[in-house]
């Protein structure tokens, strides 16, 4: 799996944003800092809990010059229709043919990404990984505390907060 001081890799995939459907690649978001996950399946218990925490945090992470995008191996008319049942405005990417988890390693044995988690800073370098069981759920407020403290460009003890 790609770690923290890899370069987050290229891609060319499908996402949806609200209705709408485009290309989405690195040099689409590379400027930025990027929180990008990844959820094993769309229409499942935990992944949309993840979606909407992800979701309840993006005006304030817009603020701060974050993008959010969210991306499984699912096709992209699976996502189009997840993305109407759960209400997010924020990319959700379509990994099918598993170019972009392949790439990361992070691709598990049933063919399903892997619940992790990537913030990227704006050259495109990972700066903070994370990978869950399936079952359990991460913490978007404990992803948001890490993106402050990575921010803050200090040396930041265990429970930092800004």
């Amino acid at each position: 799996m790609l770690t923290v001081g890899d370069k987050f890799p290229d891609f060319n995939l499908d996402g949806v944003q609200n209705d709408s459907v485009k290309q989405y690649g690195l040099s689409d978001i590379t400027g930025k800092w990027v929180f990008v996950y990844f959820f094993p399946e769309a229409f499942t218990f935990i992944c949309p809990t993840e979606a909407i925490a992800f979701e309840k945090h993006k005006n304030e992470l817009e603020k701060e010059g974050a993008l959010i995008i969210g991306a499984s191996v699912d096709d992209i008319d699976t996502n189009k229709a997840w993305v109407k049942e759960i209400k997010v405005t924020h990319p959700l990417l379509s990994d099918p043919d598993f170019e972009l988890t392949n790439k990361l390693g992070i691709l598990d044995s049933d063919k399903r990404a892997m619940r992790a988690t990537f913030i990227l800073d704006p050259q495109g370098i990972i700066q903070f990984s994370m990978v869950t069981s399936r079952n359990v759920g991460r913490s978007v407020e404990e992803t948001i505390r890490v993106f402050e403290a990575l921010q803050s460009g200090r040396m930041c003890p265990a429970d930092f907060k800004p």
